[in-house]
């Protein structure tokens, strides 16, 4: 029989925060992209430059990020900068 003490225990384990990790770090452990949006599906994989930016995003005081890409798509991405996680708005 598990005592009171040991339940609180695992309690609390489960109220702690995960580590803070830098953004290149977190986005390559959580997203993954689809079948259909991606030549390649499965986990994100970063270059080391895709990296750099990313970390850089992260630790900007700024609340939100606009990309170029090709040449009149254009991504918006906002950034929680406390969380360093990508948030949605």
């Amino acid at each position: 029989m598990t005592s009171v003490d040991d339940m609180l225990a695992v309690a609390v384990e489960h109220l702690r925060p995960p580590p803070q990790l830098p953004l290149s770090e977190w986005l390559e452990a959580t997203v993954r992209l689809p079948h259909g949006l991606a030549a390649e599906s499965g986990p994100l994989r970063l270059w080391p430059t895709q990296k750099g930016i990313a970390d850089a995003l992260a630790g900007s005081r700024t609340g939100t990020h606009n990309a170029r890409q090709g040449g009149a798509v254009r991504l918006h991405e906002p950034f929680d900068v406390h969380d360093r996680a990508p948030c949605r708005e």
